[in-house]
């Protein structure tokens, strides 16, 4: 159904684009040239500032939405042992043992946990002028994250080609709607200009 006002299909948000008089991305290159000549790298001035170059919170620091449990998969999944990881991240290694079996496919194997993990996880992507933040299979987590390192690239470049790959396409979420890739420069620059997005950005998973 189309809204006779906005001629925009019901459930679907508008196309960002750029305001009349604005030039997003002359703004853009404004900003990272001051930031370059206040001293900073050019991610920095970016606002997107990379590992090392960020200042170091105090205390230990955990990922978005991942407790203590879900490290700890992660080290195994690494290659650590069980125990090893459960005393690193303080639980009970019969705890660890059961979270394991209850939320991954686990199995020992030469005294090692092999881990399998197909939960669906949330990760962010533009589309269509805005940020979605759709829950998706590993396998669609993954093309979401090579098409945001595509978009950080031409951020970082301005090489419109690296975004071509991504052009006409999208990710599909666990209920079946497709999220298409936003791929216009100007949006992607107005996108970054408003700083709700850092690289990279921490997804979340369903237990």
């Amino acid at each position: 159904m189309t809204n006779r006002t906005t001629g925009v299909g019901k459930g679907r948000r508008p196309k960002a684009r750029a305001r009349p008089g604005r030039d997003f991305k002359i703004e853009y290159a404004r900003r990272v040239a001051k930031g370059l000549e206040a001293g900073k790298s050019r991610s920095q001035a970016r606002g997107h500032a990379r590992a090392g170059e960020r200042p170091k919170p105090p205390g230990p620091r955990l990922a978005a939405g991942k407790g203590p449990f879900e490290l700890a998969v992660r080290k195994i999944a690494r290659g650590s042992y069980l125990r090893t990881a459960a005393r690193e991240f303080g639980l009970r290694e019969e705890t660890l043992r059961r979270y394991l079996k209850e939320n991954v496919q686990a199995e020992r194997k030469g005294g090692k946990w092999v881990i399998t993990d197909n939960r669906p996880r949330q990760f962010p992507v533009y589309s269509e002028g805005a940020i979605a933040h759709p829950w998706l299979t590993p396998a669609e987590a993954t093309r979401a994250s090579d098409y945001m390192r595509a978009v950080n690239r031409f951020l970082f470049t301005g090489r419109r080609k690296v975004l071509r790959p991504f052009e006409d396409a999208g990710v599909t979420d666990i209920k079946g709607r497709l999220h298409p890739f936003e791929t216009d420069p100007d949006a992607l620059y107005e996108l970054d200009a408003a700083g709700e997005l850092s690289f990279p950005e921490l997804y979340k998973i369903i237990s």
